[in-house]
């Protein structure tokens, strides 16, 4: 599998009227209202826009612990709008921001080169989006689903691709090469595959409570798989 981890993003200092050291424009009930500068007790400061007592508008906030800064738009006390986040390890976020998580359309670069410009929701890489490899020159352009591709096409530097489905970040499952002037078909089938969970006999139904809510389960933990290329018979054609 290949680099596609995104930095966490982290919480900013609370909104509690009386921590921290403030400067700058109040309203009538005392509430910072306006710009301002503010210097939390961990040492974050943060300089920009507030109303009724909450960052809102334009804004910089610096993590003093983290070495991080954040320069952009807040609405209600959240990173909402267009802004860009620097990481500890030098990696960088712009792009869209919806209540504190990256959403919409964003390009992180990490600190190798690598960069992702796409589609982004709930702090991760979902939807269109491509992946491209520093090392290389090869990129992954496709779809992408909870910070994973799922299908799309694998683009070389020599002009081949690949083009189907994807697993962990790779080929998996039904899909082709373009070479030169020939196509094969065919399909990625992992040889090592760990053995299936055993499934528990299935416990009655309890009523729930009202508001009650089930667990849901996250996605399998990505992992390195051994895959074997099976081309399909009689599967090579001519490029159009």
């Amino acid at each position: 599998s290949f680099g596609v981890d995104m930095e966490e993003e982290v919480e900013e200092g609370p909104q509690i009227k009386d921590i921290g050291t403030y400067e700058g424009d109040r309203n009538e009930i005392g509430e910072r209202h306006g710009a301002g500068r503010m210097i939390f007790p961990n040492g974050d400061v943060y300089i920009g826009g507030y109303v009724k007592g909450k960052r809102h508008g334009e804004g910089v906030y610096q993590f003093a612990y983290l070495s991080m800064q954040y320069e952009g738009a807040y609405e209600e006390g959240k990173r909402h709008g267009e802004g860009t986040m620097t990481y500890t390890n030098g990696a960088k976020y712009t792009g869209g921001w919806i209540e504190g998580a990256r959403a919409g359309q964003g390009e992180y670069v990490h600190p190798n080169g690598d960069k992702y410009v796409g589609e982004w929701a709930a702090d991760v890489p979902n939807g269109d989006g491509t992946y491209s490899f520093a090392v290389n020159d090869s990129s992954l352009k496709g779809v992408w689903e909870g910070g994973r591709i799922v299908s799309g096409d694998w683009l070389f530097a020599d002009g081949s691709k690949y083009s189907g489905a994807f697993k962990f970040n790779q080929p998996h499952g039904p899909g082709s090469f373009v070479i030169g002037g020939a196509i094969q078909r065919g399909e990625h089938v992992e040889t090592d595959a760990p053995p299936a969970p055993e499934v528990a006999e299935p416990e009655p139904e309890e009523e729930e409570e009202e508001g009650a809510e089930r667990a849901e389960e996250g996605p399998e933990p990505l992992r390195r798989m051994k895959t074997q290329w099976v081309p399909a018979p009689g599967a090579l054609e001519l490029a159009v």
